[in-house]
């Protein structure tokens, strides 16, 4: 299912902006258009209005521009694409008018990426297991191999301060290395700091009894040995990208946006309002990938413990995460050690939602049981028209205690950027 939500906060937009983040509601409808059994009719699309209600719509309807396409993946948050009053900005990412292809799409993409798609889903993920595993085994077999770096394996020895996930954090920085063959490395900028910090692989079951539905069912998974970014990609990292011509620059649409054409103070905030896309681009640029759902939850789990919440099981609080009540905005990366997992990897509950590799189904039957990312095309490729919905992990500023959860799980268009999405990568 797709979920909605509207944050309790005013997320300082401009008056000529909606706020909110999209499918984040619990809501769910025996009438649900995007069920297979409740499909549309030839000549119909599967459409979301205002209400947050799936319902079958004329298709020529579709796209008209204003309130229906801005109900389309994301009532709310899409009213700032569909609102014709922001077109200026939304044209920003020359893909918010591709929303009108998106709205339609959009709606494929809710028919085609869950529910119509039940059977290609099944179908689709079971190619995953074959296309997809392929892709991700390869990706993760290169990147394993990587992370047979354990250059940090050598560093947990430093784990005796295990206590801390503070020394292991000393012990990953030394691990900033790029991929020798990371465009990168030719480009007329040079290659941003990122520190890397070795997960050990291991077996854990994925998913909760005491979440939301599509959090099950719970299955075992196994996740090869990786790493992961200590912190979400910063403004300063994705800026060398910009000025090397290779990424494009982040909106700028909303007041909660952090990007800024020239550097400013917020250069170690998150980089935000970043599309699926823009993400993919920064890695690729790095050499690196964004992690798959599994190894982003594994690793937001300490290596697939029970944890509830990256830190542990003790109720959020504003010294631990950056969510709901603590902040009118993001906060610098890496600022609360509190909330640190046990590998010492910051932010993996709050500042902003993590966009991960895979394709968002509403539920884990036919996931992947080896690490890999559930995609229906080989390596997760996508083009920006008919781009399924993706996964976002972790919450982020504005949002609720719930959000917060290792096991909880968001999903939006590529496309859409908004205040509330980044990521970190994987290798």
């Amino acid at each position: 299912m797709l979920k909605r939500y509207f944050p309790l906060s005013i997320l300082l937009c401009s008056v000529t902006f909606s706020c909110g983040d999209d499918n984040s509601s619990d809501d769910s409808s025996a009438d649900d258009c995007r069920q297979e059994t409740q499909a549309c009719a030839e000549g119909f699309v599967c459409q979301q209005d205002t209400t947050g209600i799936y319902s079958c719509t004329i298709e020529e309807d579709v796209g008209r521009g204003g309130d229906t396409a801005g109900t389309e993946n994301n009532a709310g948050d899409e009213n700032n694409a569909g609102d014709e009053n922001n077109a200026g900005d939304e044209n920003n990412a020359g893909d918010e008018n591709n929303a009108g292809d998106e709205n339609n799409a959009g709606d494929e993409n809710n028919a085609g990426d869950e529910n119509n798609a039940g059977d290609e889903n099944n179908a689709g993920d079971e190619n995953n297991a074959g296309d997809e595993n392929n892709a991700g085994d390869e990706n993760n077999a290169g990147d394993e191999n990587n992370a047979g770096d354990e250059s940090n394996a050598g560093d947990e020895s430093n784990a005796g301060d295990e206590n801390n996930a503070g020394s292991e954090n000393n012990a990953g920085s030394e691990n900033n290395t790029i991929d020798p063959n990371a465009p990168c490395n030719e480009s007329s900028t040079s290659c941003p700091d990122l520190d890397w910090v070795s997960i050990d692989g291991g077996v854990f079951s994925m998913g909760s009894n005491n979440g939301e539905t599509d959090e099950q069912p719970v299955h075992r998974v196994e996740v090869p040995p990786f790493q992961m970014m200590r912190s979400e990609v910063t403004i300063e990292m994705y800026r060398s990208c910009v000025d090397a011509g290779v990424c494009t620059p982040l909106s700028t649409f909303s007041a909660a946006c952090t990007w800024s054409d020239t550097p400013t103070g917020k250069e170690n905030y998150p980089a935000n309002c970043m599309t699926w896309f823009q993400l993919r681009d920064f890695a690729d640029w790095v050499g690196a990938r964004l992690p798959s759902e599994a190894e982003w939850e594994f690793a937001a789990r300490s290596a697939g413990g029970e944890a509830t919440y990256p830190w542990g099981n003790d109720a959020p609080s504003c010294d631990r995460a950056t969510f709901m009540g603590c902040s009118e905005a993001t906060t610098v990366v890496c600022s609360l050690p509190g909330g640190h997992t046990a590998e010492g990897l910051c932010d993996m509950a709050g500042n902003v939602w993590e966009w991960v590799q895979d394709e968002y189904h509403d539920s884990y039957n036919g996931a992947p049981t080896d690490g890999s990312p559930r995609c229906s095309t080989i390596n997760c490729s996508a083009d920006m028209v008919s781009a399924p919905f993706r996964v976002l992990r972790g919450g982020y500023w504005s949002g609720e205690t719930n959000y917060l959860r290792t096991t909880y799980r968001n999903s939006a268009s590529p496309i859409v950027e908004y205040g509330f999405r980044g990521g970190r990568l994987a290798r």
